[in-house]
């Protein structure tokens, strides 16, 4: 099964390495959940390692409590409207159409508080959103806001999760595969051995897809 994973082309050793570490990872990572952390209650609690918006989105999809959710966060946002509730609204939100107004707000907010990894988490969700309805042109114009974050991050994260979105630009938008490859190469050893488990599945997931092309 490994031979079969790795030998999916002429891909250099470094990528065939990634792509391993990748499958290792998604695969064979024990689960972080305990039952406590399958309740909507853990999202905003102080103990959560998880940001709220992906831990909302998380029990959402598993448990099929999309509506109980947008409940629980309408509610949280009456009390407190929080950049990352609606961002978490955003995502549980389920017509696509309806997000983006929502993920523009969340980013205005994240804006506006100086909160840095908000913006990256949240333009990656606007970008893909905006490209996957065929809002290219507004996609476009998102992007440009990768470079200007990029520009100020200092965070290994942040930088990782940037890296992403340029490379998901460089993958969908021009089908530039090494392009996309080399723009997550620099963070391959780092988000392998470290990091928060939500970014490195994303990072890896994603690494995993490019190098099967």
């Amino acid at each position: 099964m490994f031979t079969t994973f790795i030998s999916t082309g002429p891909k250099s050793r470094d990528s065939a390495w990634g792509s391993l570490v990748c499958f290792l990872f998604l695969c064979f990572q024990p689960s972080l959940l305990s039952t406590q952390e399958t309740d909507f209650t853990y999202c905003t609690a102080s103990t959560s390692q998880e940001p709220a918006a992906e831990c909302f989105y998380r029990i959402a999809r598993e448990k099929d409590r999309w509506e109980e959710g947008r409940q629980v966060l309408g509610q949280l946002l009456e009390r407190e409207p929080k950049a990352e509730y609606i961002l978490a609204l955003g995502r549980l939100h389920q017509n696509r159409k309806d997000r983006t107004p929502l993920y523009l707000k969340a980013l205005a907010s994240f804006e506006a508080e100086g909160n840095l990894t908000g913006q990256v988490r949240t333009l990656r969700h606007l970008w893909y959103n905006l490209v996957f309805r065929g809002r290219l042109a507004e996609a476009e114009e998102q992007f440009k806001k990768v470079e200007k974050l990029k520009s100020v991050a200092v965070d290994l994260q942040d930088r990782a999760a940037l890296s992403v979105i340029e490379a998901r630009h460089y993958f969908y938008r021009h089908n530039d595969y090494a392009a996309a490859r080399a723009t997550l190469e620099p963070f391959v050893k780092a988000l392998s051995e470290g990091g928060s488990y939500w970014l490195r599945y994303l990072f890896l997931s994603f690494l995993g897809h490019v190098d099967f092309q």
